[in-house]
């Protein structure tokens, strides 16, 4: 692994244990067995590190998710590309996802400065997707705002509770068949949830 990936994967991994704050230069340099100097030479400094390891993440999904919102389709198709994508991405990432999550979770205002502009466009493209819906009858009516956060907070469920579900799903293994079997069960159960009633 090159230097510069190596110095990104381990303060993920480290942010996403004790936050920005917790974690100094020092902390990653010798836990990625690097020199002190590798992380201005490769970032210009621990910010700017920190800032690429969020805009990464948030900037793949935004990409990914403005290519499903302007295929051709109806929109329970477009949130099922969404789900697969959704929980594959954090599921093949789930230190930069944890990462994320945790500094989320304790509202850093470092953090939301940097990542809010993409938190609100990819909110844009699925509360438009929603409307798309409900307006053509496929869901039912509803805040589209609020249904979009249930569903990502569905999806968001199987990363964070990793190691409890472990714990729990003792004969299961946290592998790609089992990510399938999430997949399968979470678009089922959030677009089940949305869908119309047909008339009669």
């Amino acid at each position: 692994m090159e230097t510069r990936e190596k110095i990104k994967e381990v303060a993920a991994e480290l942010f996403s244990q004790r936050g920005y704050d917790g974690v100094s230069v020092r902390d990653i340099v010798m836990k990625a067995k690097v020199n002190l100097g590798a992380i201005t030479y490769h970032f210009g400094g621990k910010e700017n590190l920190y800032r690429e390891l969020i805009v990464d993440m948030a900037g793949a999904l935004k990409e990914n998710l403005t290519e499903i919102s302007q295929k051709k389709g109806c929109p329970t198709e477009k949130f099922k590309e969404f789900i697969r994508l959704y929980l594959t991405y954090i599921h093949t990432k789930p230190i930069r996802a944890r990462m994320v999550f945790r500094e989320m979770a304790m509202g850093d205002k470092r953090f939301l400065d940097i990542i809010y502009p993409y938190i609100h466009a990819n909110s844009m493209i699925l509360f438009g997707i929603m409307e798309e819906g409900i307006k053509k009858g496929e869901f039912r009516k509803m805040d589209a705002r609020l249904a979009v956060y249930s569903m990502v907070g569905n999806c968001l469920q199987f990363i964070q509770l990793q190691p409890v579900l472990k714990r729990l799903l003792k004969n299961e293994k946290i592998n790609d068949e089992f990510l399938e079997k999430i997949i399968q069960h979470t678009t089922s159960y959030v677009l089940g949830g949305l869908k119309a009633e047909k008339r009669r």
